[in-house]
């Protein structure tokens, strides 16, 4: 059995409930469909000097990203996060490693115990086959038990399920070898 760690997350980003509700601000990278000059401390595309062509690349990487982030994610709610170790590096094993990790998240909603209610009213008038599944995301939303399950291996990579930033997240590489380190 692997180590766990526990820890304790207080967000710093606070959207607005009109933010939330507009389908528009879904589709944005935060606050702008702009791409920054730099991404995780390195340029973004700098051989791409079209500004409009470098904001569309910027959105196309990760459309929808604050409907992930605070729609169905929970980056803007205080959560306690309790995983394979280490913990901030949930999404895959580094390193050329192999195996399984999980996480789950909690943060429970009222919000979405609301949505789960109403779901399940709505779902005795008008069932189909899109009520179960519906009625399960929208009862760990608002239970706030989120999961999430990665496996990195020789020719596959995944992940399914909230990380460690709080946003919802699917992945999956196939065919893919994960490069190992050299020291």
């Amino acid at each position: 059995m692997s180590p766990t760690e526990h820890e304790h997350i207080t967000p710093t980003t606070l959207p607005t409930w009109r933010q939330k509700i507009n389908p528009v601000w879904w589709l944005k990278n935060g606050d702008s469909f702009d791409a920054p000059v730099e991404n995780n401390g390195q340029p973004y595309l700098p051989e791409v000097t079209n500004p409009l062509l470098r904001s569309f690349y910027w959105w196309w990487r990760n459309p929808f990203a604050n409907f992930v982030g605070f729609v169905i994610g929970v980056e803007d709610r205080e959560r306690d996060v309790l995983g394979t170790v280490p913990i901030k590096e949930a999404t895959m094993w580094d390193h050329g490693a192999h195996g399984w990790k999980w996480m789950l998240t909690i943060a429970p909603s009222w919000q979405w115990m609301i949505a789960f209610s109403a779901i399940c009213f709505a779902g005795g008038f008008f069932a189909s086959i899109w009520f179960v599944p519906l009625a399960a995301f929208t009862l760990m939303l608002g239970t706030g038990l989120l999961p999430f399950v990665s496996y990195s291996g020789e020719k596959i990579l995944f992940y399914v399920g909230w990380r460690y930033s709080g946003g919802f997240g699917v992945k999956i590489n196939k065919g893919h070898t994960i490069a190992t380190s050299s020291k």
